[in-house]
């Protein structure tokens, strides 16, 4: 039977304070040392796990009453990219029915002796195998007329998180530039009422000069969009994001930040009209 940090703890200082007591009454100097030792060592353990679980709780994101558990889970084990120094990233998301179809596109130079690659992570409340996923990227420094489509290689899942290793044509050295885009789709992951579109910076630097968010909805105009910022301190509610249909009768909200945190979390929350039961 499996036992938690937490009632480890709670008997380590049940037994130490039990033994303590006893030691008091009997006047023995060796029970009391040993009662003393259990109890401190429960109320080590006592506080380890209230700090673990503070630690869990502010990784977990909630907006507007709903987890987001695909990015609660990928947060567990974020990985941040000290290889890449970026100068600006693009993010795009369009609503296709129930399919979000997204575009990631980075530009920046290499900051390491060598970097052979690009590795991301895909977080979805809705899991889909590779081929669903339709996930392919391009680099964009040797390939500018995008002819050499590259596919990425699946380096572990992570909960709904799921990594890949995107490889550059040709290898970077340090001082490099660099300029590549990441599509892929996520079926089936759309629906009437609440839904989000995640717009995640990972990288080890303090601020990324430029950050362009897209959202572009084909079919149908949401009820409003909210962006929050998400961080240890939980999800806070930022902005609404006006839109405007564009050309060919789609619904746009556009949002640019200006020297944002290289790591850092924008959640762009959106209500579709309909029943959320269909």
């Amino acid at each position: 039977m499996p036992f938690s940090l937490e009632s480890l703890a709670a008997a380590a200082t049940i037994f130490g304070a039990i033994v303590s007591g006893v030691s008091l009454l009997q006047s023995n100097q060796f029970i009391a040392l040993a009662g003393g030792v259990t109890l401190a060592i429960g109320l080590f353990l006592a506080i380890s796990a209230l700090r673990a679980r503070k630690s869990l709780q502010a990784e977990l994101v909630t907006v507007e009453g709903h987890s987001i558990d695909s990015l609660s889970a990928a947060n567990l084990r974020r990985v941040v990219n000290r290889t890449l120094r970026i100068q600006e990233a693009v993010h795009a998301a369009r609503v296709e029915g129930r399919d979000l179809v997204i575009s990631w596109v980075y530009s920046g130079s290499c900051s390491a002796r060598l970097e052979t690659g690009f590795t991301f992570s895909i977080h979805s409340e809705v899991a889909a195998d590779s081929a669903a996923l339709q996930c392919f990227g391009y680099d964009l420094r040797t390939d500018p007329q995008r002819k050499h489509p590259i596919t990425p290689v699946s380096v572990g899942t992570i909960g709904l998180a799921r990594r890949f290793h995107l490889p550059f044509l040709k290898p970077l050295a340090r001082g490099d530039p660099f300029h590549l885009e990441i599509r892929f789709r996520l079926p089936a992951c759309i629906l009437p009422g609440f839904n989000t579109f995640t717009s995640t910076l990972s990288f080890a630097q303090a601020r990324i000069p430029r950050c362009a968010v897209h959202l572009t909805f084909a079919d149908q105009t949401p009820e409003w969009v909210r962006v929050y910022e998400a961080s240890d301190r939980g999800a806070v509610i930022l902005k609404s994001l006006p839109g405007i249909p564009d050309a060919a009768g789609a619904f746009q909200c556009n949002d640019v930040i200006e020297k944002i945190p290289g790591r850092s979390i924008r959640i762009y929350a959106f209500n579709l009209p309909g029943d959320p039961k269909l």
